[in-house]
């Protein structure tokens, strides 16, 4: 019988991460589903245990007995208010997470990155997301999965007017599109967090992989 794995969540009350969660408690491959968020949500789960605190209270000690950190952690500028509070949860917190799971040798260490993320990008967001990849590939993590979704569709709590207007553009756009251009379709958020657990699930002999949005709609279709 295969052991029964352990998932840790951050960003579990994100768009995708919430769909996730909800995956892997589902998902007879886990018994135990841990969240660490600063509040807590309203899904209820004999295998979620919800863990509720700041960021500046993680330590090694929340990830002990883990076998996959999924990193599910992203804002935007207008909503984080500036620069540096961006920096700080699209870069900063995943960095430390990353450094936590390395300190407990977790297996494996999964993160959504982004469409482009580049660090010589003259863009700030695809920038710090790609200064973000750079820097998890030389911490030389057990084994690193960095998801790159394209723009996210599915019902959100919070509206963002900018992606629904993109996403109706994509869409017209989307029989044109060939190619190289197929990864920028825009893709559920639901198929990204089943992406993400077939990943997790998926044995592999490489230390490193990088999923574009075009791959991800493969594996979680």
């Amino acid at each position: 019988m295969t052991p029964k794995r352990t998932a840790f969540v951050v960003g579990a009350t994100g768009f995708v991460g919430q769909l996730l969660v909800k995956q892997l408690c589902d998902d007879v491959a886990y018994e135990k589903v841990i969240t660490f968020t600063r509040r807590k949500t309203d899904l209820l789960h004999p295998k979620l245990d919800q863990q509720v605190a700041s960021f500046e209270e993680l330590t090694a000690t929340n990830l002990v007995g883990v076998d996959d950190v999924f990193c599910c952690l992203g804002t935007t500028i207008s909503k984080a208010g500036s620069k540096e509070a961006f920096k700080q949860v699209d870069y900063t917190f995943p960095v430390k997470v990353a450094a936590l799971a390395k300190e407990q040798n977790v297996a494996h260490f999964i993160i959504i990155s982004a469409m482009w993320a580049n660090p010589k990008s003259c863009f700030f967001y695809t920038k710090t997301k790609g200064e973000l990849e750079e820097t998890l590939k030389a911490m030389q993590l057990h084994r690193l999965s960095m998801v790159r979704p394209s723009l996210l569709t599915g019902a959100r709590v919070e509206l963002r007017l900018g992606e629904k207007v993109s996403e109706g553009v994509f869409t017209l756009l989307k029989p044109v599109l060939l190619g190289p251009l197929q990864k920028t379709h825009p893709i559920a958020g639901e198929t990204v967090a089943r992406a993400m657990k077939r990943i997790a699930l998926a044995p592999s002999n490489e230390a490193v992989q990088v999923y574009e949005s075009d791959e991800l709609m493969k594996i979680g279709k």
